[in-house]
């Protein structure tokens, strides 16, 4: 695992949010410096003498990391229906988005994510999710789409 520190700055520079502003817990703490920050690997030696970090994920790591991309994705998405002017979900803005429009979006999610090109399975993956869901509509899908890419193994480890 990359570590939590860099996994946020990645997803942070990604979705182009601020560092802190990708997932706080009740509005006051900073989930991934504070609140994650053992599970995360992270070492805090002042306040809970944890001098080393843990030699091996912990049970609440992955529920860490999904609680930082589900809220990081939550986050972009709501500055881009906010903002019309944002170009990251453009092809969503106009009602309910077909197959091209969501494979564009899934392809811009890839490459901002992880800095490639979706493989033509991956992209189809991701258009398929919204069938999955049970009231699609363009938000949800958005960002459960950017959550599945940013939590992927090959986001998470390089």
């Amino acid at each position: 695992f990359k570590g939590g520190e860099r996994y946020a700055r990645d997803l942070a520079a990604a979705l182009e949010l601020p560092r802190d502003e990708l997932c706080t817990e009740l509005g006051l703490y900073d989930c991934v410096g504070e609140v994650h920050r053992i599970a995360l690997g992270g070492v805090e030696p002042y306040e809970q003498a944890v001098f080393e970090p843990l030699p091996e994920p912990g049970v609440s790591s992955p529920i860490a990391v999904d609680r930082i991309a589900l809220s990081a994705c939550g986050e972009r998405v709501e500055r881009e229906f906010q903002d019309g002017s944002l170009e990251l979900l453009a092809e969503l803005m106009q009602g309910e988005p077909d197959a091209a429009a969501r494979a564009a979006v899934a392809q811009r999610l890839y490459r901002r994510l992880l800095r490639r090109d979706g493989e033509p399975r991956e992209i189809e993956a991701v258009v398929g999710l919204w069938d999955d869901l049970p009231q699609p509509d363009a938000r949800t899908w958005a960002q459960l789409s950017c959550f599945a890419i940013a939590t992927t193994l090959e986001n998470l480890f390089y």
